[in-house]
């Protein structure tokens, strides 16, 4: 007669076993991925230091091609955890604004990585990239910083040293005066030039 009472406890306990180990394996999984890889975070900011909300921020393992991607919060701040092990190129976005981008970022299991990164003014930086090492690079060293600027003040000192070397009255050629005029003219007109479809240019891509 006392062997039901035995039966129903032994029964109870081996469901009670059962449930907490069916709780174990779904919470191994879970603890598992969250504290599995590294993970990168960091604040985007304008170039006056002012923090800015709203950059896509994509992170793509380059070994695997596998992408995340983020949005900063109103704080400027993004995060990604989680991360396989790897190498990652991570790239940010935002209206108005040139884009970021940053190759080899080694990421290691437990690693926790801080990754700030500036972003400038995209009209600044792309007409700056079009003059310093663009197709207008050549027209703006030679025919401005050249002809229009260095010529007409070398003419103007090589006018200047006799009188001053001899401490004569310096007497100012009328044509030489008109071609360095005409040259400092030249060069104003090519910067004009060059400004204005450099500024047409970044305005349309």
């Amino acid at each position: 007669m006392e062997t039901r009472p035995l039966q129903k406890t032994a029964s109870s306990i081996a469901s009670i076993v059962l449930i907490v180990g069916l709780m174990g394996l779904i919470a191994v999984p879970s603890s598992f991925g969250q504290g599995a890889g590294g993970s990168i975070e960091g604040v985007a900011k304008d170039q006056q230091g002012g923090v800015l909300p709203g950059v896509n921020v994509t992170l793509r393992n380059q070994d695997s091609g596998v992408t995340r991607t983020s949005t900063t919060a109103t704080d400027g701040r993004y995060r990604s955890l989680a991360l396989a092990p790897g190498r990652y190129h991570l790239a940010a976005e935002l209206s108005g604004f040139a884009s970021k981008e940053v190759r080899d970022i080694q990421i290691t299991i437990g690693l926790s990585l801080t990754q700030d990164f500036t972003m400038g003014i995209q009209a600044v930086q792309e007409s700056l990239g079009l003059i310093l090492g663009g197709p207008y690079t050549a027209a703006f060293w030679l025919l401005f910083m050249g002809i229009g600027l260095l010529v007409p003040l070398a003419l103007e000192v090589w006018e200047m040293a006799p009188a001053l070397a001899s401490g004569a009255t310096l007497e100012h050629k009328r044509g030489l005066a008109m071609f360095t005029g005409v040259l400092v003219l030249f060069g104003g007109y090519v910067l004009r030039y060059i400004f204005v479809y450099v500024g047409q240019i970044s305005s349309f891509r």
